[in-house]
């Protein structure tokens, strides 16, 4: 029993921030982009005029201050307020200085769908791999118990970054040192995986984890610019790509596995570099996230090169597997990236 604990801690902090999520996150009946505060969506658009409208920005929501929100992940917008309540909230306009009357419209079954349909079921997927891990692969030994923690790291810095714009139950403060606790795990696992680099002294990674752990401590603490961990989740990405280009390099012999690990980090961010594109652009449609479940792509392709020794005669079928994955994915990206600026024409 004493194995499934850290499977089954996981788990529930994985379910309890799903429930945040779809019923416990207020149903203010819009959304904001949370970088600057600009309104996205209006789904109960308010019976007073004036009333609030798409790219109007955030200045003050009741008594709380976008600023403030801001500057402490502790604050919360819409505490305490119950549906059918006014809220005054203060917004710019094409330069000009309003406040609107909303009405807070509470659960909300448009933006309830939205909600579901939505990133967070992938922090289950990559609970699953770290799980499949830790019960079947074998030996256990550092290969598997670096794949085991980057898998439940990456599931949770899903499922808290899911809810981090609400800012509820520290979920934004967690999302920042989650990544901070990724970036040497991340680092670490592509440094030894499919064979080590180099053979290093346990000094050297005990330094990095302890760099990793009082960076993330930080966090927690709110002593660093609000933007920094997006530096590290950078690092963790840029960082494992040049690491498996130096083992595809200096290992010929595991350049089969390495070429596979290497497509593998390719193919799931590729659809979410696209994403982040026509986010930026905004041009990205409601339905745009479902390009980010290329990600369990990377784990299903580690879990294969580690597990495949011990599959037999499952090696063919988990060869299928993965082709067929890696065409859907790509085969869906670029039929999107297609779409999109057709049906946004103006015709």
């Amino acid at each position: 029993a004493g194995k499934l604990d850290l499977p089954i801690s996981v788990f529930l902090i994985l379910v309890w921030y799903t429930y945040g999520i779809l019923f416990v996150a207020p149903y203010p009946g819009f959304t904001f982009t949370n970088s600057d505060g600009r309104v996205a969506t209006i789904y109960s658009p308010s019976e007073k005029i004036p009333t609030l409208q798409q790219d109007d920005v955030l200045v003050q929501i009741g008594p709380v201050t976008w600023e403030s929100y801001k500057r402490d992940a502790r604050v919360l917008l819409f505490e305490g307020i119950q549906p059918g309540e006014i809220v005054q909230i203060t917004v710019i306009r094409n330069g000009e200085t309003l406040t609107i009357p909303w009405k807070f419209s509470g659960f909300d079954p448009t933006e309830f769908k939205t909600r579901f349909l939505n990133i967070w079921g992938l922090a289950f997927i990559f609970w699953f791999f770290g799980t499949a891990a830790q019960l079947l692969i074998r030996p256990k030994d550092g290969h598997q118990r670096l794949f085991i923690a980057a898998n439940y790291l990456t599931a949770l810095w899903l499922i808290f970054g899911s809810l981090s714009s609400f800012q509820l139950w520290e979920s934004s403060i967690l999302l920042h040192a989650v990544t901070w606790l990724l970036l040497p795990i991340y680092l670490h696992l592509h440094w030894v995986f499919p064979r080590p680099l180099k053979e290093l002294p346990k000094t050297v990674w005990t330094i990095i984890y302890l760099i990793g752990s009082a960076v993330a401590a930080a966090e927690i603490l709110q002593i660093l610019p609000k933007s920094l961990y997006a530096l590290a989740f950078l690092a963790a990405l840029l960082g494992s790509i040049v690491l498996e280009g130096a083992h595809y390099i200096r290992q010929a012999d595991q350049r089969r596995d390495v070429s596979l690990l290497a497509t593998s980090i390719f193919v799931a961010f590729f659809p979410a570099i696209i994403f982040g594109i026509l986010v930026a652009a905004g041009t990205a449609p409601i339905f745009a996230p479902v390009t980010l479940f290329s990600l369990p792509f990377m784990p299903l392709a580690y879990f294969y090169v580690i597990y495949r020794r011990q599959s037999g005669g499952l090696e063919v079928r988990l060869n299928r597997l993965i082709s067929l994955y890696s065409f859907l994915i790509f085969f869906g990206t670029v039929l999107f990236s297609l779409i999109v600026p057709i049906v946004s024409l103006d015709i």
